[in-house]
């Protein structure tokens, strides 16, 4: 059992004017991924999101649910692994995924113009600097070297300004997203006390989830392509399922440090999956 695990036990049985104080759980990166193979069907449950990445549109959605399926399980079942997919929840997972396709879309509307900002911004300093250089330069040529050093700065400073506004937004939307998600309600996406009271609790452990993240991404992308480009759906859906355990944590991190517990939307319980070591030993 994993330490989140054992302070979920904890929240239990402690009293209330306790939980403030008690130890916070940290979060655990690399459980984040290794998780999905501590049970006996891991490769099962990544090769059928993996088949829902293939569905257009809908497909990402049914895993979005899915994910908040697994952060429900966990946090209700803290002695049992995450709940394993089911085809035959696909409505649920849609019902459930839905707020975080709306919640993206909006999300969408504040990254495009910052994506647009720093491309031409990129754009108009360099053609500054070309047209400063080329009326120094013999045949009105610009400087290549001047070119270059603009490139290398400017290019560096587009994307982190982008990658700051993602990040940034991010960090007001997933409090919305998982609250949503969790309680089935389209309200709650729009429940601003909630959200400022989650990220003032988890603003730390929120940024440094989403750099985990954008940085193991991309690591798993080119695995993927390694295996022939047939192994970057397992690669996304591995991420995914990642994404799903560290939310988890982050909400675990959250009701630790006092945070108002979600009123979870009571779907029918999926199966649950059975862990490996659990099921050796009740086979002896």
């Amino acid at each position: 059992m994993s330490s989140i695990e054992k302070e979920r036990v904890e929240a239990e049985v402690v009293p209330p004017e306790a939980k403030a104080i008690r130890p916070v759980p940290r979060l655990q990166y690399i459980h984040s991924y290794t998780y999905v193979f501590e049970s006996n069907e891991g490769f099962l449950n990544l090769a059928l999101v993996s088949v829902c990445t293939f569905i257009p549109i809908i497909g990402p959605i049914v895993v979005a649910g899915y994910q908040y399926d697994i952060v429900a399980g966990l946090h209700t079942r803290p002695k049992q692994t995450y709940p394993e997919f089911d085809f035959g929840r696909f409505g649920e997972y849609l019902g459930r995924g839905i707020w975080k396709f709306l919640a993206d879309m909006i999300g969408q509307m504040f990254i495009a113009p910052a994506y647009m900002f720093a491309y031409f911004m990129s754009v108009i300093v360099v053609m500054v600097v070309v047209g400063a250089t080329s009326s120094n330069q013999p045949g009105g040529q610009p400087s290549g070297a001047a070119v270059g050093i603009a490139l290398a700065i400017v290019i560096p400073l587009a994307i982190a300004f982008v990658l700051g506004v993602t990040i940034l937004l991010r960090l007001f939307l997933n409090p919305l997203i998982l609250k949503a998600s969790l309680s089935g309600e389209g309200s709650d996406l729009f429940d601003f006390r909630f959200m400022i009271d989650f990220v003032k609790k988890t603003w730390r452990e929120t940024i440094l989830e989403m750099m985990w993240v954008y940085v193991t991404f991309p690591i798993m992308m080119i695995l993927g392509l390694c295996l022939c480009f047939v192994g970057v759906y397992p690669a996304i859906a591995w991420t995914m399922l990642a994404d799903a355990h560290t939310n988890w944590q982050l909400y675990e991190v959250y009701l630790a440090r006092g945070g108002e517990p979600i009123r979870l939307k009571m779907d029918k319980p999926g199966p649950v999956v059975v862990l490996a070591d659990q099921a050796e030993s009740e086979g002896q």
